[in-house]
């Protein structure tokens, strides 16, 4: 008596796959522009924002002028909260540029290369793991830079961007990582200026 052949079974194509990237890397966990938007990360970061800003607009409509005691706290949280989905659009900008500009090269010197080259060439170099601890970084980061510039102690910008950069410098692993966080820094420093100066000229 023969045996019964097995039935051939159709296994899934992803099944069994393992891929030698690491948790994070050629993904990013974070909310983009538009998911920074909803959920709890919004309403700490944009609505709360627009409601302290829309409250300074009001005051300062009908009394035609806003108490320094009011006014520096409510633009020091709301730009300090407010910076993240800045960032964020920033950094999401910065990588399509980017991306533009790799896209333009690679059909540029595409037909001087040899398959050898052109396929190491479309290897992209892996992003590495998202720095943890960025919207609680950021916002003491803008708090700080808020507060300083407003009391006129500019020298505080240099300590927080020193603070930051040494409790930051070990965890990058490649040149993307690096680059995401000059940008970030930058447009996070930019922000928190914009909200100091709008503390020092209407105060």
């Amino acid at each position: 008596m023969t045996p019964e052949p097995q039935k051939n079974q159709s296994p899934n194509p992803q099944a069994g796959l393992r891929t030698n990237h690491p948790a994070g890397v050629g993904s990013s966990t974070a909310p983009g522009p538009r998911g920074s938007l909803t959920g709890w990360r919004g309403t700490l970061t944009v609505w709360l924002p627009v409601v302290l800003l829309a409250a300074v607009l009001t005051s300062w409509v009908i009394t035609g002028a806003v108490p320094l005691w009011c006014l520096a706290p409510a633009l020091t949280v709301a730009f300090g909260l407010s910076g993240d989905p800045v960032t964020r659009l920033v950094l999401h900008l910065a990588r399509d540029l980017e991306a533009q500009r790799r896209a333009r090269w690679d059909l540029m010197t595409s037909k001087d290369r040899r398959p050898q080259e052109t396929a190491l060439a479309t290897e992209a170099e892996p992003p590495g793991l998202p720095l943890r601890g960025g919207l609680v970084i950021g916002v003491l980061e803008r708090v700080a830079v808020v507060v300083s510039l407003a009391m006129g102690y500019p020298s505080g910008l240099a300590v927080v961007v020193a603070v930051k950069g040494l409790a930051r410098y070990g965890e990058f692993t490649n040149a993307h990582q690096r680059e995401q966080f000059i940008i970030g820094t930058l447009a996070s420093l930019l922000w928190a200026a914009a909200g100091a100066g709008l503390i020092v000229l209407f105060g």
